[in-house]
């Protein structure tokens, strides 16, 4: 696959474009992932909605999550947004489509995402949100160096009950220390 913009222990980040705008907006619409999902959109989203969620141009803040090995097809997407300049810090987002959970890809993606972020962007800290129902994305995080900053409870009315939002994030000075 070309675009390949980071690679890691696992997974390879790639430039996303118009063919996967298709296997995107089936893994956000598919019920299993996006009850994980910590945003406002509403769904089903479209094809078309992806072409502006996975902008392609320069500097790179979305991609496709490859799994490196003989299956070259995406897994997952990750992606920044919600960027501060005056606090330099960014929010991630990430998701793994259900068959490919559980192996390690998420956290390997993560990681590479930070590293992205402290190395391309005058960053000082990268945030996420979580679901506290998602303890296979919060484990994930934590791997990757994310620590807890806090909980905002009943956030997110999701599947007939309210979920409390996991707050977490890296700091520049974190990331630094832990790099290998």
């Amino acid at each position: 696959m070309s675009g390949i913009v980071r690679t890691g222990r696992l997974t390879a980040l790639a430039v996303p474009d118009s063919r996967h705008y298709r296997l995107a907006a089936s893994w956000i619409n598919d019920p299993r992932v996006n009850r994980t999902l910590v945003t406002g959109q509403p769904w089903p989203v479209s094809e078309n909605d992806m072409s502006g969620w996975l902008p392609t141009s320069e500097p790179h803040t979305a991609f496709v999550i490859v799994p490196l090995g003989a299956q070259r097809e995406p897994v997952g997407l990750t992606h920044f947004h919600s960027y501060d300049r005056s606090t330099r810090s960014i929010k991630l987002a990430i998701l793994v489509e259900p068959a490919s959970q559980g192996r390690g890809y998420g956290t390997d993606a993560v990681r590479l995402m930070v590293d992205h972020a402290f190395t391309t962007f005058d960053l000082n800290r990268v945030a996420l949100s979580a679901f506290a129902s998602n303890p296979g994305g919060l484990r994930a995080y934590e791997r990757a160096g994310f620590r807890v900053e806090g909980t905002r409870r009943h956030t997110w009315y999701r599947d007939g009950r309210w979920h409390d939002d996991v707050l977490m994030a890296i700091l520049r000075a974190e990331w630094e220390e832990n790099r290998t």
